[in-house]
């Protein structure tokens, strides 16, 4: 067994060569298999000049051959940055330059016109024969192997710094709510270039177990993967579970546990999941701490469906005031986590690693209180971001784009609940001239993510500001939703 699986597998596990490792609904691949696929892949890119803690970045959606050249990229030691296939061109290529990516490595079925000049490397290739039968330098664990970006409160998307040990501390730490064994299947359910989905490889691979990869995300393909492949193990943002429990769908027996994240607890759909036969998991955590850190489940999520658990194992969880004090009464304030599986820092960003890693400790910028048990509730989601069916929104950048439209003199972005998404993108704007929704709407194509596109926008005369001239978000919703009720 090559050096990267050897490092990602717990302990003295070992894997029988015919085992399957992934499944798709095509082919399965084996542990021995895969094995050469990722030795082939490391060899074709090294001659190609990637090296030793090279970054490079990956654009493509869930697929085996992504797997295939995440491993063979750790293999080199190099760092990879999974980009968001959701964005736009010109958003890829500003994060591309931003990143300084050494190479861009671009499924086929991704047409993009890049303006960055960035060697491209065009995936699958034909890499069945080895090429330079040479040793490969291995991956260092400890070494910076993973930059993934994730939208921030305030400005551009920060791109957090992981190491291999981050993600597999993870994976260990979810040990103590459900022991993984090579027994169980885990479905990929969550696009790659995000933690959550990125993650479920690297906990696949620790304990030995088969990766699920479906033909797409879509509900149907979905289904199929769990009428024909029975998954023990999955990860559902709230608006995936939704739209499945809306077309009847029941998991078979063999799911033994569907973790819930990405967003705030619902309870009617918590509860009718439940009611549906899904042993249901909320969890929280974010891009910063590897996935997730807390889970509730069992008879405890019955009796407190909000809650989103007690910390998983080597995770603690604090509450601080304004001035980080930790508080013990069981109020409400900013959630601090502590644990082994917590980020290195921000790409290039020094003054927003030195505010949030608090002494070893991840100040989320979230509000929630911790019952008497110890049980998490989170009661905001960091300030003024939007979490739209698993994604993340920043209000500002969206902003940004509405303002450039010459009749819109002034923009506010801000979340609205909404029963299938879970926050849904909405902006007030004062116009010069007449309002059209649909006109905005039409602007914003192209040149933004269609899923940071604001799906309601109304017309205000003016904004509630601060004596700094300071739109005042908050009331802007607050105005909004007394308008629409």
């Amino acid at each position: 067994m090559i050096s990267i699986l050897r490092k990602i597998k717990k302990g003295k596990l070992s894997f029988e060569g015919d085992r399957p490792a992934i499944i798709t609904w095509r082919e399965t691949l084996t542990y021995s298999g895969l094995e050469n696929k990722i030795q082939s892949a490391a060899e074709y890119f090294y001659s190609l000049g990637v090296r030793e803690k090279k970054k490079v970045a990956v654009i493509s959606s869930n697929n085996i051959e992504f797997v295939i050249c995440l491993l063979a990229l750790w293999e080199l030691n190099s760092c990879v940055i999974p980009l968001n296939i959701r964005l736009t061109d010109d958003e890829l290529s500003e994060l591309l330059e931003f990143s300084n990516a050494d190479f861009v490595l671009i499924h086929k079925s991704e047409k993009r016109n890049l303006s960055v000049k960035i060697p491209k490397i065009i995936f699958p290739f034909n890499s069945s024969e080895s090429i330079l039968k040479k040793k490969l330098p291995g991956i260092n664990p400890d070494d910076i192997s993973l930059i993934m970006f994730t939208s921030g409160a305030t400005g551009k998307p920060k791109g957090v710094m992981h190491s291999l040990n981050d993600l597999l501390n993870s994976a260990d730490n979810s040990q103590s709510l459900f022991p993984q064994t090579r027994d169980d299947k885990w479905l990929a359910s969550l696009p790659f270039f995000h933690i959550g989905g990125l993650s479920i490889i690297t906990r696949t691979l620790r304990f030995g177990s088969a990766l699920i990869i479906p033909g797409s995300l879509k509900n149907s393909d979905l289904k199929k993967a769990f009428n024909n492949h029975n998954p023990t193990l999955a990860s559902f943002v709230t608006t995936q579970l939704k739209r499945l429990l809306d077309t009847g769908w029941k998991p078979g027996n063999e799911l033994k546990n569907l973790l819930l994240g990405g967003g705030f607890s619902d309870e009617k759909l918590i509860k009718r999941a439940l009611s549906a036969g899904c042993r249901i998991v909320n969890v929280y955590g974010s891009t910063e701490t590897s996935a997730f850190v807390t889970a509730n489940s069992g008879e405890n999520i019955i009796r407190i469906p909000l809650s989103v658990g007690k910390p998983l194992g080597r995770n603690k969880i604090f509450i601080v005031d304004d001035d980080f004090n930790i508080k013990d009464d069981n109020s409400s304030g900013q959630i601090l986590i502590e644990g082994n599986s917590l980020f290195h820092g921000y790409y290039k960003d020094l003054a927003a690693t030195r505010y949030k890693l608090k002494h070893g400790k991840f100040l989320t910028g979230d509000i929630g209180f911790l019952d008497e048990r110890g049980n998490l509730f989170v009661e905001a989601r960091r300030t003024d971001l939007i979490v739209t069916g698993g994604e993340n929104v920043n209000p500002a950048e969206v902003e940004n784009i509405l303002n450039k439209l010459p009749k819109i003199n002034e923009s506010c972005v801000f979340a609205l609940e909404d029963t299938e998404w879970g926050q849904i993108v909405a902006a007030a704007v004062v116009v010069n001239g007449q309002f059209n929704a649909e006109e905005i709407i039409r602007f914003m194509k192209g040149k933004i993510a269609a899923y940071k596109i604001p799906k309601r926008i109304f017309p205000l005369a003016k904004f509630p500001k601060s004596s700094l001239d300071k739109i005042l978000r908050e009331k802007v919703r607050e105005e909004i939703k007394k308008l629409i009720k």
